[in-house]
């Protein structure tokens, strides 16, 4: 029987299968560092490629899943070509999460997701008083696991419960679809962390405007005041420090507004100036208040935030996006673990056809053509 780690909160993370993810063992130092007075735990699958430092302060532990489960999922999620089954194990690591806290039955669990990057000064005491579990929302019909709060196993089993009963009624789902659904059907047992605030009205996304997302909008502000600032579902670090660079053939684009606008988040950080020091961290600004930011969803995975030398990164990104300029960087290492990847899948023809390099090409040849007909 694993050692029940008692009633305080423990940060747990959650990696399955086989995808490889460079971020998370730099991050998991991150979190031991910034919190020494929380237990941070790492859970894992049986073929999980993850080893971390032997001197690390993690601790580890092997989600083995229900044959229950595990069928429901075979049978919801056939196709697993993205990204060695992302969307798999993005709705599984939740009953990982569940198997977790079965094991240490006091605990209190806030998960945060791999790529989240935690300010130290985020004020995690103040989740003790919620009763109920807590997550964020990105848009009119998804949540997001990228921070959930799960106070007690009572709960915790509940929650377990009514997401095999999601499974077997919806067969195209998704995580975020599935954690909609249930804070829908059953608002008295699931509450939204606060990610906006009422004192930054343009944060919300005014394309969006309507009396359903008018009263959406107080949801998501409910608890700001409570936790003096708010929690980064995606939106705010995607502008700040792009979307994943795998994505865009090994490109990102900074302070991109339009990519919040087409996901159709609520939230559109762009109205405002970000500022960084380190006495209050990441916060908002006008020109009266200041609105707190405890942590930062990194779409980008960025290896030089999730460093040591991190604040000198985020301070730079805050620096350029004073100027709401979208800004292009380009990952030369990630473009080619993409082309390794591709031949290694048998796929590196279409993916060099339809990439950015593929289509100059394209362009070159048919102007080439036109010429030579034209000399006709």
């Amino acid at each position: 029987m694993m050692e029940d780690f008692g009633s305080a909160i423990n940060l747990v993370f959650v990696h399955l299968g086989q995808a490889t993810a460079n971020h998370i063992e730099p991050n998991l130092k991150l979190i031991s560092a910034n919190y020494p007075n929380y237990r941070t735990h790492l859970i894992l699958s049986e073929n999980t490629n993850i080893f971390l430092d032997s001197n690390s302060d993690v601790s580890i532990f092997i989600y083995k899943p229900k044959l229950e489960i595990e069928n429901l999922l075979k049978r919801n999620f056939q196709d697993t070509s993205f990204r060695n089954g992302f969307w798999r194990y993005s709705f599984e690591r939740l009953f990982a999460l569940s198997s977790f806290h079965q094991a240490n039955p006091q605990t209190k669990i806030i998960h945060l997701e791999s790529d989240i990057f935690l300010f130290p000064n985020c004020p995690l005491d103040k989740f003790l008083e919620l009763p109920t579990m807590s997550w964020l929302n990105v848009d009119e019909k998804k949540d997001v696991a990228s921070i959930i709060y799960m106070p007690s196993l009572e709960q915790t089993a509940k929650f377990e419960r009514r997401l095999i009963s999601h499974l077997e009624k919806e067969l195209e789902t998704t995580d975020m679809l599935a954690l909609r659904s249930l804070r829908n059907s059953f608002p008295e047992d699931y509450n939204l962390l606060p990610s906006m605030s009422s004192g930054f009205p343009e944060l919300q996304n005014m394309m969006l405007e309507s009396d359903h997302e008018s009263r959406h909008f107080d949801q998501m502000c409910r608890y700001n005041i409570f936790f003096g600032g708010v929690f980064d579902p995606a939106p705010y670090g995607m502008w700040l420090t792009g979307i994943d660079p795998r994505n865009n053939y090994g490109k990102t684009n900074l302070f991109d507004t339009s990519t919040i606008l087409k996901a159709k988040f609520y939230i559109d950080p762009s109205k405002y100036q970000f500022n960084y020091n380190r006495l209050e961290g990441l916060t908002l600004t006008t020109n009266s208040q200041k609105l707190r930011i405890w942590n930062l969803h990194i779409h980008s995975k960025s290896l030089k935030i999730f460093n040591d030398s991190w604040e000198s990164e985020i301070q730079r990104l805050v620096k350029l996006s004073q100027h709401k300029t979208v800004i292009q960087e380009f990952d030369i290492r990630i473009f080619f673990s993409l082309v390794r990847s591709n031949f290694l899948e048998g796929s590196l023809l279409p993916y060099v056809y339809y990439s950015p390099v593929g289509v100059i090409v394209r362009k070159v040849h048919n102007f080439v053509r036109r010429l030579g007909k034209g000399s006709k």
